[in-house]
């Protein structure tokens, strides 16, 4: 046997011992009994498998076609900001804590059906979910996030934040004297803030987008009192099962079949039965997916490396006139400056004309794409000068960190640094290839 033929069979080996089907688990027979109870109909014939690739996930027993529905699930089998409301303890928190946002009630929500076990109407969908933490880069503590590469760093102390900023208003609005409802425990050791970082890491990554004016059409009041954002995220049992493809195409919405509501998934790709189905969390590129999701794809055709007017500036130590920082702001041309490995985005070309040509007539040139071929060798130099100093900038940080004490989260980010730097010598490799 060749082998290339023993490679293939190996490869076969591998993921028909990772590739089998999890219908037989308990929570999942527990979560397709109830959402089949409550009025979902598996028109699609889904069914959770694993993968090798990726774990967990969705395929089909039967071939599905472009533009063809997914998955419709009632109403009533979604958590939102009306259901949680329901609850007495969330009423009184949200009067005494005024303007709140929707990711706050939702997380504490969720602690509160947690700790009703199995008291809880909600028991089939948490049983789903995981007890531990996700990877996050913004769940590291104070140590590890001063280790992370500035640019990481500066996004996840930001997440950080905000949820530090949810925790503390729920936590001001708890009265020392309430009790839970359903064990008589002091609702202050339930609603902690290891629970609440759990609550909010799993609406983080798991809630989708529902239109807000529906859900106030729906409850039938107005929320703008209790809330500081609109009402527009929600969890979906099953629907947090697909995983994420930037190929993934869908249309996702809440619409009004046979007089009920229901949040409609539908594909624009194709697949053949057995095969992964994936969907889109949004047209992100790694450093989004991996600061909200705490993951990345290997190939990821939205993936760029992003750049602000400062630091471009900066790198050349370039010192723009009036003209020229008047002329980049009035056309907003200091936005979306990004890489990728096809090229530049419109806006980079742009502003590197500007820089480049200080004396000239821009409008008629840059909207008409009319640059000349020296113009395009000028552009691609200075993207190759600042990439290279990226690449470098990575190496460093990749250096810094495989030096300090190994953790989950520092393991994490070294593989998304080692994955960054492959990626930015593709786009060096473009670039070589345009000089």
């Amino acid at each position: 046997m060749g082998r290339t033929r023993r490679k293939r069979k190996l490869r076969a080996t591998h993921e028909r011992c990772c590739n089998f089907s999890l219908e037989s688990h308990q929570e999942t027979i527990c979560l397709k009994k109830r959402m089949h109870e409550l009025g979902w109909e598996n028109r699609s014939q889904l069914v959770l498998k694993n993968f090798a690739s990726t774990g967990r996930g969705v395929s089909s027993v039967l071939n599905i076609k472009h533009n063809q529905s997914l998955i419709e699930v009632p109403y009533e089998l979604l958590i939102t900001c009306a259901n949680a409301l329901e609850t007495e303890v969330l009423n009184n928190l949200i009067k005494r804590c005024k303007r709140t946002k929707v990711q706050d009630i939702l997380a504490t929500f969720l602690i509160l059906e947690k700790h009703k076990g199995e008291k809880s109407k909600w028991k089939f969908y948490l049983d789903t979910l995981p007890d531990e933490l996700p990877f996050l880069p913004w769940l590291s503590n104070e140590t590890e996030l001063s280790a992370f590469p500035s640019h990481l760093m500066k996004i996840a102390k930001k997440r950080k934040w905000d949820m530090d900023v949810s925790w503390e208003r729920i936590e001001k609005s708890i009265n020392s004297n309430w009790t839970c409802f359903c064990c008589g425990e002091p609702l202050n050791r339930v609603i902690t803030f290891n629970a609440f970082t759990w609550g909010y890491a799993m609406v983080n990554t798991r809630a989708v987008y529902i239109q807000p004016d529906i859900v106030i059409e729906l409850l039938g009041k107005d929320l703008s009192s209790y809330l500081s954002d609109e009402p527009c995220l929600a969890l979906c049992p099953f629907l947090d099962m697909f995983n994420h493809s930037s190929e993934a195409n869908i249309k996702a919405e809440l619409t009004c079949m046979d007089e009920s509501w229901k949040y409609t998934l539908t594909t624009l790709n194709a697949y053949k039965k057995h095969q992964q189905i994936y969907i889109s969390y949004g047209s992100h590129d790694n450093e989004k997916l991996f600061c909200e999701y705490g993951f990345f794809l290997s190939h990821n055709h939205l993936d760029h490396i992003q750049y602000s007017l400062e630091e471009i500036a900066s790198i050349d130590n370039i010192s723009l006139s009036m003209k020229q920082r008047s002329f980049i702001q009035s056309r907003c041309l200091g936005d979306e400056l990004y890489i990728y490995t096809k090229g530049l985005s419109f806006n980079l070309k742009a502003l590197f004309f500007v820089i480049q040509k200080p004396d000239i007539e821009w409008s008629r040139i840059i909207y008409s794409e009319g640059y000349e071929n020296h113009d395009y060798l000028l552009m691609y130099t200075s993207a190759r000068d600042i990439v290279t100093l990226r690449k470098l900038h990575h190496i460093e940080e990749l250096r810094n960190l495989e030096s300090v004490a190994i953790s989950k989260y520092a393991l994490a980010i070294i593989g998304f640094l080692k994955h960054r730097i492959h990626f930015i010598e593709q786009i060096l490799s473009f670039l070589n290839s345009r000089i």
